[in-house]
C-alpha cells in the first residue's frame, strides 16, 4: 500500500493578511497543522483504540517560503506522511497556488503522546499502516543554533486564546513571539524566507514568556523561555531576504 497523500484547498481570507496586503507566514503554518488533522479525521484513526489514545505533537518543523499570496487567492496544501521511528513521525508538505507554483515547502517531526498519561508513546506497525508507512526510518533534521549573545529581548504573557485543543500554547504562537523581536524596518522591507523551530517543552496558560534574539546578517536566532523558571521552551532560526521587485 503506498503512502497516503492528502491535500486540501484553502482561500486567503481578509483576517489572514498583514499590513503589506500579503498572507502572514503563521497562516501558512496553520494550514500545515489543519491539513494533517483533516487527514487523520478522514482516515478514521479515532476508530482505532490505539490511535484514539494518542495525540501528535509538533517537535520540530522547517519551512522555506517562496511566495506570499494575497486576499482571495486560492492555495492547495498537500501533506505526505513519509516516515516513523521509535516515538516519532514525519510529514512533508507543499503549498501551491492555483497555477501550481510552489509557495511553501516544509517538513515536520511529531512525537506521539498518550492523552491520558501525557507520556511518550512508541509508534507501532499498526500506526504506520494508517498512513501507508511500512518501514521505520530515522530522519535527520538540523536543530537551530544556540544563542551566543542577546541583541534583542521582549516579554509576553500567555493568554487564554493562545491555548490549543491539547491544552498548551499553540505552536504558531512561538513563531509570532519570535517574529515580534525582529526589527520593524526588517519586517516591512524584507520577507521571511526560512524558518526552523525546535520545541523543547510545553507551556500553558498563566505563564510569562521571555524571547531572546541574536542577529547575524539576515539570520536571526531566537530562544523562548518561561520567565518564571528560566527553562528554554523552544529555539528558532529565521532568515529574511529582500522583497521581490
Amino acid at each position: 500500500m503506498p503512502v497516503k497523500i492528502y491535500d486540501r484547498n484553502y482561500t486567503v481570507c481578509s483576517y489572514d493578511i498583514g499590513s503589506d496586503q500579503k498572507i502572514l507566514p503563521t497562516v501558512y503554518i496553520k494550514y500545515l497543522q489543519d491539513v494533517g488533522m483533516w487527514q487523520d479525521e478522514l482516515l478514521h484513526t479515532a476508530e482505532s483504540e490505539e490511535m484514539r489514545d494518542i495525540a501528535w505533537i509538533f517537535v520540530q518543523y522547517e519551512l522555506t517560503f517562496y511566495q506570499y499570496l494575497r486576499f482571495s487567492e486560492e492555495v492547495n496544501v498537500k501533506t505526505i506522511p513519509f516516515a516513523m521511528d521509535r516515538f516519532y513521525a514525519y510529514r512533508r508538505y507543499e503549498i501551491r497556488d492555483k497555477e501550481g507554483n510552489l509557495c511553501v515547502e516544509a517538513r515536520a517531526k511529531f512525537v506521539a503522546i498518550d492523552k491520558k498519561t501525557r507520556g511518550l508513546k512508541r509508534v507501532t506497525e499498526e500506526m504506520g499502516k494508517y498512513y501507508g508507512i511500512h518501514e521505520n526510518q530515522r530522519v535527520m533534521m538540523d536543530k537551530p543554533k544556540t544563542l551566543t549573545r542577546t541583541d534583542i529581548e521582549k516579554d509576553f504573557s500567555i493568554r487564554y486564546t493562545d491555548i490549543d485543543i491539547n491544552g498548551h500554547v499553540n505552536n504558531t504562537k512561538y513563531v509570532e513571539w519570535a517574529l515580534e523581536t525582529v526589527p520593524l524596518d526588517v519586517v516591512r522591507s524584507q520577507k521571511l524566507a526560512a524558518l526552523n523551530i525546535f520545541f523543547k517543552k510545553e507551556c500553558t496558560y498563566g505563564s510569562n514568556i521571555l524571547v531572546k534574539t541574536e542577529k547575524e546578517g539576515d539570520q536571526y536566532y531566537h530562544e523562548i523561555l518561561q520567565k518564571e523558571t528560566g527553562e528554554v521552551l523552544a529555539v528558532l532560526e529565521t532568515r529574511f531576504e529582500k522583497m521581490d521587485a
